[in-house]
């Protein structure tokens, strides 16, 4: 039988909530204050193309709050758009201070978007990825000053870099590409270097991290498999390397709105290659040329579905994919969804509120007529009618409506497929736990029967998936199925398959063949905390406030360090070897991440990234190295450590005061009694409690994670008292308790729970 090697979990993406920076129910204010010097040097013909950061003061206001970041640098960004009179930017918040995020952001993108009057078609785009559940921008509309002179409406669209895919697939170490014109995947040779061609003075492939590395061999392995396969293998020979489905999905979601400027003209994507699943992800990207947008005479909302690409030009990754049953069968299914979408009431009320809430904006906006000549009533009717008799055909609202009823016309008579299956996710894999089997599973009719098959240590069993709300399954009847399987109590390996059965008796199996998950040994040494942004903790040798991490000696017998390393990037296991010391029986072991070697022998060969990163404890065993403990981690808040909730307790809090080398314990309980609202909102400008709550009225609640990940949300009802658990800044550990019926309402443990 073949297996399939998978690192370590298979899973889809997270979809941030929109938080304060991407709030859309208002259009914030965005002022910019640079030298005049600087400005007039940005704006000169001559600078156009350069990409020079000039320093100035970045204003963010909504309403009555208004937070002021100082000495961010600040550019021209894209592309045709720099010569253009109504100008893109970029604002990068760590330009002149390393590792600062502004709500857990470094890089705004304020996108002028000239050549459409509607100013929002980039965004309509990105919200249908979002109702569709994929991976794409956040985006808003904002007042945009430049040194208090009005520059217009602009659309502040979230930048996609290692922020986005930690957000995103909960990874950032793996390549990640921005793919321009022109981008074909077309197969050049076995070398990966021969990637790295270039156009118009830029990567065709532009690697945007790892790039001290620069390996593009996993982009000449993808285009390499992609080019000898035969299209009828093609779907099961991608899965191992693609996250196919929501390729499938994304291009459903091109397709019903007439973008064309993305892999159908080789231009605007991204490829992230994901190392929690070995997988490629495809990201979307610059989507101002859609929704009738047209400079070619082709009319898009009745072109071919099934023949989207021009004639006689490449584009082997739709072109096989297309020519693959299975592969255009799940196409399809997300083709009719989309379009189901785009025909729905919300999706026109939507349409309304945003042009109602832009348009005071939009009509004083004098540099969005300079390009193209846009009246006042090019912007109204951009939205439900004709805008104008160029290149923008017709209204956004129209061409929704009617891409989505010829999409329609096009789906095969009686399409009738086997369930879809993706996003699969396997977690727990260490022992002495309880894997939990995660995965969606959608199909056009019912689904009735959705199953587990697991290979563990030679026995082949079978478990079914619930998505009943009772079984780790997220919500109930919400397409997510799930179960764990029995506590493992070795490590080994793990063979995974799921299979699903419609109400007419179609199956799919997912993967193609099993899967097989390594299942770690945790201890008798783990991660037992760490603190990635050490300003007022304790300080190292040197007086220095390095990071640190603490490990803990979970055993009755004494751990001899040697042969074991310790390594921000779970792909590079051997980073920094321990030196030959030995901890005691339950006992800590403190490392200074302070990547200055010389200050002594405990002192790692990295640094810790306050932002995020991963974090991993491996043993050498012959030539190879076994993971003994990981753990990736989101954004984190000054002087506040995360570490297990007890020492070697499987779950992962924040403590506001870090215990290095000491018995983890959790803060004092104290009351709350003060008349305030339900709030979770990380603000790392700002300090005071995560969470407050009046007890004598009910609330709503709704919780995120400092990466801005939604934890959970509900409604706490009223009681006479509340015990809380007190959290100075944006700590991540919330206890609720009723204190008449000790009943635990709401426990929030770590990142990921």
């Amino acid at each position: 039988m073949l297996w399939l090697l998978i690192p370590v979990m298979s899973g889809g993406q997270l979809l941030p909530p929109t938080g304060h920076v991407f709030n859309d129910q208002t259009v914030a204010r965005v002022d910019i204050l640079l030298h005049p010097d600087s400005l007039n040097a940005l704006l000169q013909q001559g600078n156009w193309y350069s990409d020079h950061e000039y320093p100035a003061d970045f204003v963010f206001t909504r309403g009555s709050r208004s937070d002021t970041t100082r000495n961010v640098g600040f550019r021209l960004r894209g592309n045709t758009s720099r010569s253009a009179d109504k100008k893109s930017f970029r604002v990068s918040v760590n330009t002149f201070v390393s590792g600062r995020r502004y709500e857990l952001i470094k890089d705004f993108n304020f996108n002028g978007n000239h050549n459409d009057p509607s100013m929002s078609r980039a965004k309509f785009f990105w919200d249908l990825c979002r109702l569709e559940g994929l991976a794409a921008p956040r985006a808003n509309h904002v007042a945009l000053y430049i040194n208090g002179q009005y520059r217009g409406v602009y659309l502040n669209t979230e930048h996609i870099n290692e922020d986005f895919t930690q957000l995103r697939f909960g990874s950032k170490s793996g390549n990640l590409y921005k793919c321009l014109y022109p981008a074909s995947l077309t197969y050049i040779s076995g070398n990966p270097n021969d990637y790295k061609l270039e156009s118009q003075g830029r990567r065709v492939y532009e690697l945007q991290t790892n790039t001290d590395t620069d390996d593009y061999s996993d982009l000449a392995h993808f285009i390499r498999v992609l080019h000898q396969t035969p299209a009828a293998q093609i779907y099961c020979a991608l899965d191992t390397i693609f996250n196919v489905e929501d390729y499938l999905h994304t291009l459903a979601v091109d397709v019903s709105t007439g973008n064309w400027d993305g892999y159908y003209n080789k231009n605007n994507f991204y490829l992230y290659h994901n190392p929690a699943t070995g997988k490629f992800e495809y990201i979307p990207y610059d989507t101002d040329n859609s929704f009738g947008i047209d400079w070619f005479g082709i009319n898009w909302q009745t072109i071919n579905a099934y023949n989207w690409k021009p004639s006689g030009d490449a584009r082997p990754l739709y072109e096989k994919l297309m020519a693959n049953t299975e592969a255009r069968n799940i196409f399809s299914y997300y083709l009719k969804q989309v379009s189901e979408q785009l025909l729905a009431n919300s999706w026109g009320a939507g349409i309304d509120s945003i042009k109602n809430r832009i348009t005071p904006w939009a009509l004083n906006d004098t540099y969005r007529t300079l390009d193209y000549g846009f009246s006042q009533n090019d912007f109204l009717q951009s939205f439900t009618t004709t805008s104008d008799d160029r290149h923008v055909k017709i209204g956004i609202k129209p061409f929704g409506i009617n891409r989505a009823n010829n999409t329609l016309a096009q789906l095969p008579v009686g399409l009738n497929i086997a369930p879809v299956i993706s996003k699969l996710e396997v977690t727990n894999l260490v022992t002495g736990r309880q894997p939990l089997i995660k995965v969606r599973v959608e199909d056009e009719t019912a689904v009735s029967i959705v199953m587990l098959t697991y290979t563990w240590q030679g026995n082949t069993q079978s478990l079914a998936l619930f998505d009943d709300g009772a079984h780790q399954d997220d919500a109930a009847g919400d397409g997510i199925y799930a179960n764990t399987l029995p506590v493992l109590q070795a490590g080994g390996w793990l063979g995974v398959r799921v299979s699903a059965v419609d109400g007419q008796s179609n199956t799919r199996y997912k993967p193609c063949a099993p899967a097989l998950f390594q299942v770690f040994e945790t201890g008798p040494l783990v991660l037992n905390e760490f603190l990635a942004d050490n300003n007022n903790n304790i300080e190292d040798e040197a007086g220095v406030n390095s990071d640190w991490v603490e490990l803990y000696n979970t055993t009755s017998e004494p751990y001899f360090l040697a042969g074991h390393y310790l390594t921000d990037n779970l792909s590079n296991p051997d980073k920094w070897a321990f030196p030959a010391d030995t901890i005691a029986p339950g006992a800590h072991y403190l490392v200074w991440a302070s990547n200055v070697a010389a200050r002594g022998s405990r002192h790692a060969a990295f640094a810790l990234s306050k932002s995020g990163e991963a974090l991993g404890l491996f043993k050498k065993v012959g030539s190879d190295y076994v993971a003994l403990d990981t753990l990736v981690f989101g954004a984190q808040l000054e002087d506040v450590s995360m570490g297990r909730q007890s020492d070697g307790h499987s779950q992962w809090v924040s403590f506001n005061t870090p215990t290095p080398n000491a018995a983890n314990s959790v803060v004092s309980v104290v009351e709350v009694t003060e008349n305030f609202p339900l709030q979770a909102y990380p603000n790392p400008f700002t300090d005071g409690r995560f969470v407050v709550y009046n007890p004598s009225e009910a609330a709503a609640y709704t919780l995120y994670n400092t990466n801005g990940q939604l934890l959970r949300q509900g409604v706490l009802p009223a009681v006479s008292t509340t015990e809380i658990l007190e959290v100075k800044g944006n700590g991540l550990f919330v206890l609720l308790i009723h204190r008449a019926t000790k009943v635990e309402v709401l426990k929030l443990l770590g990142t990921g729970n």
